[in-house]
């Protein structure tokens, strides 16, 4: 807590005052014997909203096809990409006949495993 430059008193608030022809910050009592001074009143800090729009990453519509075809072309069964890639033989297949869709996680596998796009950005 700041003091009276003045009296030495321990203050909440000091108040700016001529006395003697020195300014000092001193207690309102004791700036009662001076001149205040007006303090330049600071300006508002204007915080900016910072607005965060995310992309939404979205499994592409014909996700079946192009996995069925990257997978024939590299000359694998289902059961093979399914061992592979740690999943149920029925998950894979059920992927590839568009009965499902797979969540991100699963699609990025895919992207990596047969090296293509399966997912967008909107």
């Amino acid at each position: 807590m700041p003091e009276c430059e003045l009296c030495g008193k321990k203050i909440k608030v000091s108040v700016e005052a001529r006395i003697g022809g020195v300014l000092l910050d001193v207690c309102s009592e004791c700036a009662k014997s001076g001149t205040i001074v007006e303090r330049p009143k600071p300006k508002p800090i204007i915080q900016r909203k910072q607005v965060r729009v995310e992309a939404e990453e979205l499994v592409i519509p014909d996700f079946a096809q192009k996995i069925r075809q990257a997978r024939q072309q590299k000359g694998l069964k289902q059961e093979e990409v399914a061992k592979s890639l740690n999943e149920k033989l029925s998950v894979i297949n059920s992927i590839e006949n568009g009965r499902i869709t797979p969540d991100l996680k699963l699609a990025k596998k895919l992207e990596r495993f047969f090296g293509i796009s399966l997912i967008e950005v909107e």
